[in-house]
């Protein structure tokens, strides 16, 4: 059975609070990573401008593995985030707003400065 105008009205507004609702946050942070994640994957495993390849990820023949090493150090998807998003080159802009929301969220968390301290200025 359809669902009226009204009803998919009231379960949009419904699944929009509930994402705004701050139980949420950990997991749209999660979604973050994970998109942070794909980002990363796809400019590896694309050629740059010039033709050359922009680097190889050593043992990780998959996204999942590649995903493995980032999670086995607290600290690795932040520091190839920061990496790569210093190149200035080869992202395609929703890698580059991927990669950028995980910086700004580190940075929100250790209460760094937004002017400054993020790519961007965010």
């Amino acid at each position: 059975m359809a669902l009226s105008n009204a009803q998919r009205q009231a379960r949009y507004r419904a699944r929009l609070k509930a994402r705004a609702a701050p139980e949420a946050l950990g997991e749209r942070v999660r979604e973050v990573a994970e998109t942070a994640i794909a980002a990363l994957w796809a400019f590896f495993n694309r050629p740059a401008p010039d033709g050359e390849a922009w680097g190889d990820i050593e043992g990780c023949p998959t996204p999942a593995a590649y995903r493995a090493r980032l999670a086995a150090d607290p600290g690795a998807l932040l520091a190839a985030c920061r990496d790569v998003f210093g190149f200035g080159t080869g992202l395609l802009a929703d890698e580059a707003a991927a990669l950028e929301r995980v910086i700004a969220i580190a940075d929100a968390l250790v209460l760094a400065s937004r002017e400054g301290n993020s790519p961007g200025g965010l």
